[in-house]
């Protein structure tokens, strides 16, 4: 796993919202990053949208769920990064709080790059 943020609360200081931001450095995209709360819309839909500070404003940059681990401890952001201009596929990120080992204050964002699954027909014996 790669540590791609460091997020710290936030609050903003015209509308009072609460959210988490840092910087992130993704392959080759080095950035301010935030992560808010939005409305709900249905039972699957994200809780949070994903920002990315570029040009002096903020731009969408994909969504997030609050989740729950299912073993118990902290809940955590599950992330989708997508965005046509600064990423080729989406990315699939995590935000984790901080750890009781002394993070202090700071989430931290990390990204598992996938790896293709071996094809099941590659390993068969045949030449060609």
């Amino acid at each position: 796993m790669h540590t791609i943020a460091t997020l710290c609360d936030m609050k903003d200081r015209e509308t009072g919202e609460v959210y988490l931001s840092g910087p992130m450095k993704l392959g080759t995209i080095k950035s301010n990053i935030r992560i808010r709360m939005i409305t709900k819309r249905g039972p699957k839909s994200p809780t949070h949208c994903v920002e990315i500070w570029k040009g002096g404003e903020w731009h969408p940059f994909g969504v997030a769920w609050l989740q729950a681990p299912h073993g118990g401890g902290e809940d955590y952001y599950s992330c989708r990064l997508s965005h046509p201009m600064w990423l080729r596929n989406e990315v699939l990120v995590s935000a984790f709080p901080p750890s009781e080992d002394g993070d202090g204050d700071e989430w931290h964002m990390v990204w598992k790059p996938q790896t293709r699954p071996a094809d099941p027909l590659a390993s068969d014996g045949i030449p060609y």
